[in-house]
Parts: C-alpha cells; structure tokens; sequence
C-alpha cells in the first residue's frame, strides 16, 4: 500500500508535466502522452528505489535527470510517426519539468517515511565525534 500512493504521486506528476509539454507545446495524441507517463513512471520509481537509499536528494535527482531525458527520447522516438517533430527539444524540456517535479517528490518521500527510502540503508557520514580522543591532565614530573 504504500508503493501505490507514491506511485501514484509521481504518476500525477509526470503525467501533468508530460501533458503540458508534449501534448500542448508539441501536439502529441493523449494516448502517447498517457501511455509513455506509464512506462515512464514505472522505470523512474524503480530508479528511486535503488538509487535514492544509497545517495542524496541532489545526486538522486540529477540521475532522474539523465533517467527521464533518455527514456523520453526513446519512448518519443517509438510514439511519434512525424520524422519532422522536434524529439531532442521535446525530451530536453519535459525531462527538466519532471526533475523539478522529481525535488519536491523525493523530499515527500523522506518526509512521510513511507518505508520506500529506508534510513537505515542510506550511509551515514563519518562524524568528527566517533574519531575524537579523550584527554587527560599531564603528569606532573616528580623530582626526587
């Protein structure tokens, strides 16, 4: 249950960001804009949860970056008939609508511990503390 409402979250998300961009701006047919929103949604969920537990919000969200530019491509590239429609302008702009969607996504994630980002899995820095030493008074020198 918890997988299906962030599924869902980030369906939602990509699916407006893709209407916007592809159905709107460059004309794509709803069927393509909601078939490639599935497909899309799938494989960048997935790539939350392998990459998000192990790195952080910045570098999650820029892998999502490449993620989604190069899946919108070839998903685009199969969709689309026109030989003439802008597929590179196309993927460029939604892949960077949907990493600004993808910021706020991941910070919900972690916000509402859903289980899906798990804090025990992600490494924990080195804290100066566990390196530190105690210290003591020095020995007075006895002069006999």
């Amino acid at each position: 249950m918890k997988h299906i409402k962030a599924i869902a979250v980030k369906f939602v998300m990509i699916f407006a960001v893709l209407f916007i961009v592809l159905g709107v701006l460059f004309g794509m047919s709803f069927g393509d804009v909601l078939t490639i929103s599935f497909i899309l949604t799938g494989i960048l969920y997935v790539g939350d949860l392998v990459v998000l537990p192990l790195v952080n919000n910045t570098v999650a969200t820029i892998a999502d970056f490449g993620l989604a530019f190069f899946g919108l491509w070839i998903l685009t590239n199969m969709a689309v008939e026109n030989p003439y429609f802008p597929v590179i302008s196309a993927s460029l702009i939604a892949a960077a609508g949907i990493t600004i969607g993808e910021m706020f996504f991941h910070r919900y994630l972690e916000r509402l511990k859903y289980g899906v980002v798990e804090e025990e899995k992600r490494p924990q820095p080195a804290l100066r503390e566990k390196y530190s030493m105690e210290t003591s008074e020095e020995f007075e020198d006895n002069k006999e």
